[in-house]
């Protein structure tokens, strides 16, 4: 789900992977939208992935933008339970920065005490 960057914007320095365990945003939703679904727990934070050419590559297929992210790797530090999707935004904390693009994965995952999860965001215009 596209919310608001196609790649030709202006980038912010950083761009900051964080996790939800709800509902996926709609179109519209904002960041005070998206706090309640955020998780927490020990361990959580949104990590920074650089909006430079390393950690955002913008290329187009003729037809459309496609946005590929650095991986962003997190470690929980307790059971973080059930994880439905994952959220770019431009804040590294709270709800006064924008919801980017936010997405559920393939599958649900349950997220226990140091399990790592692996995320590789990756945006195509529609």
């Amino acid at each position: 789900m596209k919310v608001g960057y196609s790649g030709e914007e202006t980038k912010p320095d950083n761009f900051f992977l964080g996790l939800y365990a709800g509902a996926c945003p709609a179109v519209g939703d904002d960041m005070t939208d998206m706090a309640a679904q955020e998780i927490a727990g020990s361990g959580y934070s949104r990590i920074a992935i650089p909006a430079d050419g390393t950690g955002c590559v913008v290329t187009n297929d003729g037809t459309r933008a496609i946005v590929t992210f650095a991986q962003g790797t997190l470690v929980a530090a307790e059971n973080w339970g059930t994880v439905v999707g994952g959220f770019l935004c431009d804040g590294s904390a709270g709800t006064s920065c924008n919801l980017l693009f936010a997405g559920d994965f393939a599958s649900v995952k349950t997220i226990d005490d140091t399990d790592t999860l692996k995320v590789t965001p990756v945006y195509t215009q529609v």
